[in-house]
């Protein structure tokens, strides 16, 4: 289906819990969340390409995820073709 289309986007929702990372793309906390916080923060990601053949994502690869009390999620969204 992509093949015929101009365009594509995607939107996922990243999940982080005690995460910290200098990453580029990486979980935003609320103004009152430290790093120690017990909360989960989430990052939006929202991927709009005119090269449609870059979606769907089908690989995401997290990093400083290593201590016992990190974690991560991810819910990707349907990719859309236009």
């Amino acid at each position: 289906m992509e093949r015929l289309q101009k365009s594509a986007k995607n939107r996922s929702t990243g999940y982080c819990h005690h995460e910290r990372s200098e990453q580029h793309l990486r979980c935003k906390r609320q103004p009152q969340q430290s790093d120690r916080s017990d909360k989960w923060s989430y990052t939006i990601l929202q991927y709009k390409s005119d090269k449609a053949q870059r979606l769907p994502i089908v690989d995401i690869a997290p990093r400083d995820i290593g201590l016992k009390n990190q974690e991560f999620g991810v819910e990707v969204g349907p990719a859309c073709f236009y």
